[in-house]
C-alpha cells in the first residue's frame, strides 16, 4: 500500500548533534512530511534556533520492503523535488544585547533514476532576519548549491558540490549606520555509503570534506 513517510527529528547543539527521529510509511510511499529543531550555542553565549518544516515528492513510489525505512529512497535511487519553510531565532551578547528573526524557505532538486548512477541536484534558499531594538535593520542571505553524484556500488555514492552564498546586512544604531555585502563560494567532496543489515536496519557512513570552507549551506541530501 501507498503511504506517507513522517519525519520529526530534534537536533540539540552544543558543538555536538544530537539528532532523534520517529519514521513511519507503509510497504511504499511517494510524499515525505519532516519537522525539525534545531539549535546552537556557542561559548560566548550566542544562541540560534531554527524551525523547519518540509514536504518531499518523490517521482516514483519508494519501495521500503526490505529496506531500512530511512534510506529506501536512497537505495532505490528515486528523485524528488523538495519544499521547506521555518524561522530563525538569532541571540547574542557584545556591547549591547543583540535580538534578530525572520523567516526562511527554500527548495531543492533531486534528479535521480533506478537504471542511472548519476544524481543531480540544485538548491537554493532564503533567509531574512531583522534585528530588535536598540538595533534597526535586517540581513538576507541567499544561497544556491548545485551537485553531482555517481555510485560506485549500489550503496556507494560519491559527488562533488557547490555552493554559492550572499550576504546583505544593513545595521543601524542610534546616529550611526553601515551596509555591508559579502559573497563566499564553497566547494564539497561527499560520499555515504550504506550497508543493509538484518530486521530493516542499516550502517550508514556519510561523509563531507570541504575544499574551501568560509561559510556554507547545509549539504546538499545526497
Amino acid at each position: 500500500m501507498k503511504g506517507i513517510k513522517y519525519v520529526i527529528s530534534l537536533s540539540v547543539c552544543f558543538f555536538l548533534i544530537l539528532c532523534f527521529e520517529v519514521i513511519y510509511a507503509q510497504d511504499s510511499y511517494q510524499t515525505e512530511i519532516s519537522a525539525s529543531y534545531s539549535r546552537w550555542d556557542d561559548e560566548d553565549d550566542n544562541k540560534t534556533t531554527q524551525y523547519d518544516i518540509s514536504a518531499k515528492l518523490h517521482f516514483l513510489p519508494v519501495n521500503t520492503v526490505g529496506h531500512p525505512l530511512a534510506e529506501a529512497d536512497f537505495l532505490e535511487r528515486i528523485g524528488n523535488v523538495q519544499l521547506h519553510v521555518g524561522k530563525v531565532e538569532s541571540k547574542g551578547e557584545s556591547i549591547i544585547d543583540i535580538e534578530a528573526n525572520g523567516p526562511l524557505y527554500g527548495a531543492a532538486l533531486t534528479y535521480a533514476k533506478p537504471d542511472l548512477p548519476v544524481v543531480l541536484q540544485a538548491q537554493y534558499a532564503k533567509i531574512q532576519l531583522e534585528f530588535e531594538s536598540p538595533l534597526d535593520g535586517d540581513v538576507t542571505t541567499d544561497g544556491y548549491g548545485v551537485g553531482f553524484g555517481y555510485f560506485l556500488d549500489k550503496s556507494l555514492l560519491a559527488g562533488i558540490q557547490y555552493v554559492h552564498i550572499e550576504t546583505d546586512a544593513k545595521i543601524k544604531y542610534l546616529t550611526s549606520s553601515s551596509e555591508t555585502t559579502s559573497k563566499t563560494n564553497s566547494y564539497a567532496l561527499t560520499a555515504k555509503f550504506v550497508r543493509e543489515q538484518s530486521g530493516g536496519t542499516a550502517y550508514i557512513t556519510p561523509a563531507i570534506k570541504y575544499l574551501n570552507l568560509k561559510q556554507h549551506m547545509p549539504p546538499l541530501d545526497v
